[in-house]
């Protein structure tokens, strides 16, 4: 919740905000800084289930973050294991949000259900153009609000998600997740090189199936033999239909959907 002038007393307050814990009834100072200003910050969605799934990842790939950009900020392991085990977070959506000064933590509900991967994904392309040479793709920074905004637009037209093309037309990544699809019956997914996210799904499939890190065109994936997207509240779901192409199901596709969906459970199952 934002200021209030019971606590502001009718003051402005200068380089320090006041945030309203209405849980705990008392204000909490944070401090302004680049994260708060200008978005120089990072964050880290988790799925929590009956347990918290790649926490160690998620908060190494944060941390790697804050260090790379000079931002003198850690989010400590311990410190989030305490966190989930004393609030007893189940089945919800942990975000952990870090900038230079400040460390946020709040939940929200998983929207994905079984509807979602018994329908699959249906995808539009983005008229955005990333840029394979930015120094923020390959990072999950506060600067998120163009994916925002065009997966916002893909909804409002019937669609589930959107992919984005880099400058040189090859697609990178959706609004969300990470791309992978099935082209002469082997997984491909783009290089990180391409501009996009390296996510922590993404390398558990990697690391567990035989994927060759390739460019690939809009029109190689409208004639692709299948494609699913990943990511750590998703997991896998299958490609449906890519604007108004309807997608085939591949043995892979499925084979890949089971084996994250026996290591993670889906709908609190």
């Amino acid at each position: 919740m934002g200021e209030k002038n019971s606590y502001l007393k009718d003051e402005i307050i200068y380089d320090d905000i006041i945030y309203i814990d209405e849980e705990k009834n008392q204000a909490v100072l944070y401090k302004v800084d680049e994260g708060l200003q200008f978005g120089i910050g990072f964050f880290e969605t988790i799925l929590i289930r009956e347990k918290a799934y790649f926490l160690k990842e998620h908060l190494q790939r944060l941390n790697n973050s804050l260090k790379k950009f000079g931002l003198e900020n850690y989010v400590p392991f311990e410190a989030v294991e305490k966190l989930i085990q004393a609030r007893s977070l189940k089945n919800t959506a942990l975000k952990i949000i870090a900038t230079e000064k400040n460390i946020f933590a709040m939940t929200r509900p998983i929207s994905y259900n079984l509807e979602t991967y018994q329908k699959g994904r249906k995808v539009t392309i983005s008229n955005v153009i990333k840029s394979s040479h930015s120094k923020l793709l390959t990072h999950k920074t506060l600067n998120f609000g163009e994916n925002i905004l065009e997966l916002r637009k893909a909804k409002e037209s019937g669609f589930d998600d959107c992919l984005f093309l880099n400058e040189k037309g090859h697609i990178t990544e959706s609004a969300v997740a990470n791309l992978f699809i099935i082209y002469k019956d082997k997984i491909l997914t783009p290089p990180v090189s391409d501009g996009l996210l390296p996510g922590i799904i993404r390398q558990k499939v990697i690391e567990n199936f035989t994927v060759y890190e390739e460019h690939i065109t809009k029109e190689q994936l409208k004639s692709s033999q299948g494609g699913f997207l990943t990511n750590s509240l998703l997991g896998v779901a299958a490609i449906s239909y890519v604007e108004d192409v309807k997608m085939p199901i591949h043995p892979l596709c499925t084979e890949v959907a089971k084996f994250f969906g026996e290591m993670i459970p889906q709908n609190g199952t």
